[in-house]
C-alpha cells in the first residue's frame, strides 16, 4: 500500500523571501556583529590617527559613510529584486504545468489539514463503479441516489488526487526557489567580507600614506615635486618626440601602403589582362589543337584513299594491260579466221571449179547415167552449206566476244578515267594540305635570315676547305658522285612504270 500525506499551508514564497530577506540582513543577525567588531576598532585607530593629521582626513568620513549606506541599499535592492524574479518564475511555471485546475486548487489552499488517499481504494472504486454501473442498467432505475453518491465520491477522490500532485509541484518549485535564495545569500555574504576586506586595506594604505607625508618635511616635499615636474617635463618631451617620430612613421606608412595598394591595383590588372590572354591562348590552342586533329584525320583518310586509288590503279593498269593482251589475241585470232575463212572460200571456188571439171569428165566419161549426176551435186552443195554454216557460227560467235571485249575494255576506260580524277582531286587536296602547313610566319622569316646566313658561312668554309684541303676535295668529290649515281637511280625508279602516275619526270 503506498500513502500520501500532504501537508497544505496558506503563506505565499514572497513572504518567505521576505522573511529570509530579514534573517539574511546583515544589521539583525549575528555575523554582521562579529565582522562589524573589527571594523569598529579599525574606526576608532583611524579617528585618532585624522585628529592628529590634517583637516583632509576628516572631510573625506561623511563621504565613506555616504558610499556605504549606498552600497547597503543597492545590495538590498538587488536581493530583493533576485527574490522577486525567482517567486515569479515558480508561480509561473506552477501556472504552465496545469492551467485547467486553477479553480480547484485555489478552493483548496484555503484550507489547512491532511488528505490521505489509497491508489488500492481508488482501483476498487472505479471496479465497484463499473460493476454498478452495470447493475443498474439491468435493474432499472431503482437506485438513483446511491450512484449519485458514489459519483460524488469518485470526482472528490480524483479532485484530491489532482491537488496531492499540485501540491508536490509548488512543494518542488519552492524548494528549487529556496536554494536559489539560499546560494544567492551565500554569494551575497561573500561579496560583502572580500569588499569590506579590501576597504580595510584601503584604510591601512591611506594610513600608511599619511604617516609617510607626516615624516617627510616641506622642503623635501618641494623638491620631490620640482624634480617629479622635471621628470615630467622630460618624460613629455620625450612623450612629443616619439609622437612625432610615430606620427612620420604614420605618414610614411600610410604613404607606402597607398603606393603598395596601386602598385597591388596595377599588378591585378595585369594578372588580369595576362589571365583573359592566357585564357584566349588556351582557347586558341585547343581549337589548333582540334584543327590539327581533324586535319591529321583528313591525311589519314586521304592517304588511305591515295593507296586504296593507287592498288586500285595498279589492279586497272594490270587488268588494262590483261585486256589489251586479250583484245591483241582476239584480233590476231580474227585475222587468222579472216585468213581461213579466205582460204575457205578459195578452196571452195576451187572445190566448185573443180567439180565442173569433174562433171564435165564424167558426163563425157558416162554418157549414159543422167541419175548419178544431180545425186552427186546434191551431196556436194549439202557438205559445202555444213562447211559453211559452222564457220558462220564461228564467226558470230567471235564477233560476239569481241563486243563484249570491248564493252568492257569501255567500262575499264571509264573506271580508269574516274580513278584518275580522284587522284588528281587527292594531289590537289594534298597539295593545299601542304600550302596550309608551309604558311609563313613572323618568326619563320627571321629564321630563314639565320639558316641563309648560316648556309652563306657553311658554303665560304667549304670553299677555303676545297681550295687549301686537298683531301677535303677529294672526299667531296666522291660525296657529290655518290649523291649523283643515287639521284639518277632515285629517277629511273620513279620514272618506271611501277610509279608512272605518281610521278612524272620533267
Amino acid at each position: 500500500m503506498l500513502h500520501r500525506k500532504v501537508e497544505m499551508s496558506s503563506f505565499s514564497p514572497i513572504v518567505q523571501t521576505e522573511r529570509s530577506r530579514e534573517a539574511d540582513d546583515p544589521s539583525n543577525n549575528t555575523w554582521a556583529l562579529l565582522w562589524s567588531e573589527p571594523i569598529t576598532q579599525a574606526k576608532h585607530k583611524n579617528n585618532q590617527a585624522r585628529q592628529q593629521s590634517s583637516t583632509s582626513t576628516v572631510i573625506m568620513e561623511p563621504s565613506q559613510h555616504w558610499i556605504k549606506h549606498t552600497n547597503r541599499r543597492d545590495n538590498r535592492i538587488k536581493v530583493q529584486t533576485a527574490s522577486l524574479k525567482m517567486a515569479k518564475e515558480a508561480s509561473a511555471q506552477t501556472e504552465t504545468v496545469h492551467p485547467k485546475k486553477n479553480l480547484r486548487e485555489i478552493s483548496v489552499q484555503t484550507e489547512y489539514g491532511l488528505v490521505t488517499v489509497k491508489e488500492s481504494d481508488v482501483q476498487r472504486l472505479s471496479d465497484y463503479l463499473q460493476v454498478k454501473g452495470f447493475i443498474v442498467s439491468q435493474h432499472g432505475k431503482n437506485n438513483n441516489k446511491n450512484c449519485k453518491f458514489i459519483f460524488t465520491f469518485c470526482v472528490l477522490c480524483q479532485e484530491a488526487l489532482w491537488r496531492e500532485e499540485a501540491v508536490k509541484k509548488k512543494l518542488a518549485a519552492l524548494q528549487e526557489s529556496g536554494s536559489n535564495l539560499l546560494n544567492s545569500t551565500d554569494m551575497i555574504w561573500i561579496t560583502r567580507c572580500s569588499e569590506d576586506l579590501l576597504r580595510s586595506k584601503i584604510k591601512t594604505l591611506e594610513a600608511q600614506l599619511q604617516v609617510c607625508l607626516q615624516k617627510i618635511p616641506k622642503d623635501g616635499v618641494k623638491k620631490l615635486v620640482l624634480q617629479m615636474e622635471k621628470q615630467r617635463v622630460t618624460y613629455e618631451e620625450k612623450a612629443l618626440v616619439a609622437l612625432q617620430k610615430a606620427t612620420q612613421e604614420k605618414a610614411e606608412a600610410l604613404s607606402r601602403a597607398e603606393t603598395l595598394q596601386e602598385a597591388l591595383i596595377t599588378v591585378q590588372a595585369e594578372a588580369l589582362r595576362w589571365q583573359s590572354l592566357f585564357e584566349e591562348l588556351k582557347l586558341n590552342s585547343g581549337q589548333l589543337k582540334e584543327k590539327q586533329h581533324i586535319s591529321m584525320d583528313q591525311l589519314q583518310q586521304l592517304h588511305s584513299q591515295l593507296e586504296f586509288s593507287r592498288a586500285t590503279e595498279d589492279e586497272l593498269k594490270e587488268e588494262i594491260a590483261a585486256m589489251r593482251q586479250e583484245k591483241q589475241e582476239l584480233q590476231y585470232n580474227i585475222c587468222l579466221l579472216e585468213d581461213d575463212n579466205q582460204t575457205l572460200r578459195e578452196e571452195i571456188q576451187n572445190f566448185q571449179d573443180g567439180d565442173n571439171t569433174n562433171h564435165n569428165f564424167l558426163m563425157k566419161s558416162f554418157p549414159g547415167s543422167p541419175e548419178a549426176e544431180p545425186r552427186l551435186t546434191a551431196n556436194r552443195d549439202s557438205h559445202l552449206e555444213e562447211q559453211l554454216q559452222h564457220a558462220q557460227q564461228k564467226l558470230q560467235l567471235k564477233e560476239k566476244e569481241c563486243e563484249e571485249l570491248q564493252t568492257e575494255l569501255h567500262a575499264m576506260e571509264q573506271e580508269c578515267q574516274s580513278s584518275q580524277a580522284r587522284l588528281s582531286q587527292c594531289r590537289e587536296e594534298l597539295r593545299q594540305l601542304s600550302h596550309r602547313r608551309s604558311t609563313p610566319t613572323s618568326c619563320s622569316s627571321w629564321w630563314r635570315v639565320w639558316v641563309f646566313l648560316l648556309l652563306l658561312l657553311t658554303v665560304a668554309g667549304l670553299a677555303m676547305l676545297w681550295m687549301w684541303h686537298p683531301p677535303f676535295r677529294e672526299q667531296a668529290e666522291v660525296l657529290y658522285s655518290d649523291i649523283e649515281t643515287r639521284i639518277e637511280d632515285y629517277l629511273i625508279e620513279m620514272a618506271s612504270p611501277r610509279y608512272s602516275g605518281c610521278f612524272r619526270p620533267v
